[in-house]
């Protein structure tokens, strides 16, 4: 029979972490351009952007979006994918969490387990979607493989399927993997010549040698070589699939978000992982130091994982979204040493309560009540409306499915958008989307980069997408929203939050959108009581799409006037 911790984690925390998760913000835009590759790989044959745009790698994760794929091949709606994608996530780390400390108390475990489910990126982007979770699923898997693989000596089964499935997952999955290799070696050659009676270095206290080793029996140096090579020809494998199919050996989104200046992506890193350390439960980690200096078993292996994935994180500049979602995958690890930790302290609990509070506890708007996300779940699943699917999406990108289905309507088939913000504009359009970042758009991201910028979202080069091939343009997502373009002439509106972002958007290119476009608002609909309208711009030498707008657009000039609306940020 289960351990009474197992209901307590599936009948309690679990479906406390879902609740807080579906209170949340939504998903984001990025998640939607992955299930646009998705669909197409379904639909085409091949995860292209569009039938009608040259191929390219825009997804980071070929892993996601080949489970999404095959999700949606089963008949499920995209949406659905997305949540039994994550759901598959949320109930795996759990479960892989409480077989990770079954001999630590019911108690401790359970509280370990509490910091792994309401972590801020573990909620953050359990909600949010991307492969954040099914890496941090890999991820953890590795750890625990890996931590066995060290007691055997021997590279086992599991270890490669997890390693294979970080790899698939993301491209620095092969960096980890590697460096897992090069570790066990080390370690096994090291702990083999001291079993033979070699010398040791005297330098730091190495990692316990394994028991292969202590016992004087021989690594399985064949397997390690299976293991090793299957990995190589995958890696290998990924590559050639790459260059063959998009010409580069790297997603196309690592081109787009590169910078001009490595030594800038290092201090972009740095800070990633400072605001990490101070509000996104970094300090943790101080769980972790606590162990290795009391000697506990695994704790130097989990701070080596910590301090690797640490490594990766500076080195790729960080991460341009919020929630630090690059850290997501050592919280299972701070979150068994925060079990341990407080399992030692057993009579004085209290006082690791506290300190794991104090530490750590990074949010607490989940469970307490002046701002609780679960009874914002409770309440969003108990609403009549909106619609399910518009549920997952949140206010903002529901908004954008309205504004991008409108824009569906007036544009013909096939005709190209240029925008910045394309995820839900290419979903619920299936139109040609130019990518003005550089993400979906290949020329874009190999584009030479401004030393100025830090171009952590991608390239600025949507003025380099202007004309007769771009009939329409997109300054921002294509939401309804109760805000319109200020007409020239009539009472000049007030800079407000959507006014703001479309004078800073409009700015750098607002000679050559003046030259050849017209802004429009289009009425999408209506929202307690107010018009909402979709903000675009359409060509001034496309009479027909003009002639096509519904009753009660506004058509004008507002280039000029909404550049000059907001002053700029000195």
């Amino acid at each position: 029979m289960p351990s009474p911790r197992y209901f307590v984690a599936f009948g309690v925390l679990v479906p406390l972490c879902a609740l807080a998760c579906i209170g949340g913000k939504g998903l984001i835009d990025d998640t939607l351009i992955t299930l646009v590759y998705a669909r197409n790989w379904v639909e085409l044959g091949l995860p292209l952007w569009h039938e009608k745009l040259p191929p390219v790698e825009g997804f980071t994760s070929l892993g996601h979006t080949a489970m999404l794929a095959g999700l949606i091949r089963l008949g499920l709606a995209p949406m659905a994918a997305v949540v039994a994608i994550q759901a598959a996530g949320l109930a795996l780390l759990a479960l892989l969490f409480l077989r990770a400390t079954r001999k630590a108390g019911a108690v401790a475990a359970l509280l370990g387990l509490a910091v792994l489910l309401f972590n801020q990126p573990m909620l953050t982007w359990l909600r949010g979607g991307l492969d954040a979770v099914p890496y941090a699923v890999a991820f953890f898997g590795v750890y625990l493989a890996y931590r066995d693989a060290l007691g055997r000596g021997r590279l086992g089964p599991a270890f490669a399927a997890c390693a294979a499935a970080l790899i698939l997952l993301r491209p620095e999955g092969a960096l980890v993997s590697a460096g897992l290799l090069a570790h066990f070696a080390l370690v096994q050659a090291t702990a083999r010549s001291t079993a033979l009676g070699g010398s040791t270095p005297p330098a730091r206290p190495a990692p316990p040698a394994p028991a292969a080793a202590r016992a004087g029996g021989a690594t399985d140096w064949r397997a390690f070589a299976v293991v090793a090579l299957g990995l190589a020809a995958l890696v290998g494998a990924l590559t050639l699939w790459r260059l063959d199919s998009f010409g580069q050996p790297l997603p196309n989104t690592f081109y787009a978000k590169r910078a001009a200046s490595h030594l800038s992506e290092l201090g972009d890193g740095v800070r990633y992982v400072h605001g990490w350390l101070l509000l996104g439960g970094g300090l943790l980690t101080l769980a972790t130091l606590a162990n290795v200096q009391a000697g506990v078993a695994g704790a130097r292996l989990r701070l080596m994982f910590i301090a690797g994935q640490v490594a990766v994180v500076i080195a790729a500049g960080g991460d341009s979204h919020h929630g630090f979602r690059f850290m997501l995958p050592v919280v299972p690890l701070l979150a068994i040493d925060v079990a341990l930790l407080l399992d030692r302290l057993r009579g004085r609990l209290r006082v690791g309560l506290v300190a794991l509070l104090a530490l750590a506890a990074t949010r607490q708007d989940t469970l307490l009540p002046s701002t609780p996300p679960v009874l914002r779940g409770v309440a969003t699943l108990m609403a009549e409306e909106p619609s399910p699917q518009d549920r997952l999406l949140g206010r903002f990108l529901s908004g954008s499915r309205i504004g991008a289905e409108k824009l569906a309507e007036i544009l013909p088939p096939g005709a190209a958008v240029a925008a910045d913000d394309v995820g839900a504009l290419a979903l619920y359009t299936r139109l040609p989307v130019l990518d003005g970042r550089g993400l979906n758009h290949a020329g874009m991201a190999h584009a030479p980069k401004d030393p100025e910028r830090r171009n952590k979202w991608g390239t600025e080069s949507l003025g380099d997408l202007l004309g007769p091939d771009a009939p329409a343009v997109q300054l921002w997502f294509p939401r309804a929203m109760p805000w319109r373009f200020p007409a020239p002439g009539a009472e000049t509106p007030d800079c407000t939050s959507e006014a703001e972002v479309m004078s800073r958007r409009i700015r750098p290119i607002e000679a050559e959108l003046q030259a050849a476009y017209l802004c429009v608002s289009i009425p999408a609909g209506m929202a307690e009581g107010e018009t909402l309208w979709l903000n675009t711009l359409l060509r001034r030498d496309r009479p027909d799409l003009l002639s096509a707008l519904p009753g009660g657009s506004a058509v004008s000039d507002c280039h000029a006037l909404l550049a000059q609306l907001c002053p700029r940020e000195e």
